[in-house]
């Protein structure tokens, strides 16, 4: 339990590179051979609750085709480690 009356304990880089690195064995299940990730900075959500630091948002990497697969998850990071959910929403299609 994260105590919420004090300030950051833990680094927002901190959590985002423990979320990351979640989502990154996630991915590595179905694809082992994925090349790259990313976070899309500006659907990222932030927040210390009672349970931990909250982070959310969407991200997408790039598949072993050289096509991007988009997912939204959700991670929460108690300090030590991070609890993941994602939907995966598959390849990327270009409107």
């Amino acid at each position: 339990v994260v105590d919420v009356t004090d300030g950051m304990k833990i680094l927002p880089g901190a959590v985002e590179e423990a979320c990351a690195g979640a989502l990154d064995a996630r991915i590595l299940e179905t694809w082992p051979r994925y090349q790259k990730l990313e976070l899309l900075d500006e659907t990222m959500d932030r927040r210390k609750t009672r349970e931990g630091y909250l982070l959310r948002g969407e991200g997408r990497f790039l598949g072993v085709a050289d096509a991007w697969h988009r997912y939204d998850f959700r991670c929460m990071f108690d300090g030590e480690s991070a609890d993941l959910t994602w939907k995966h929403y598959g390849k990327e299609v270009e409107e």
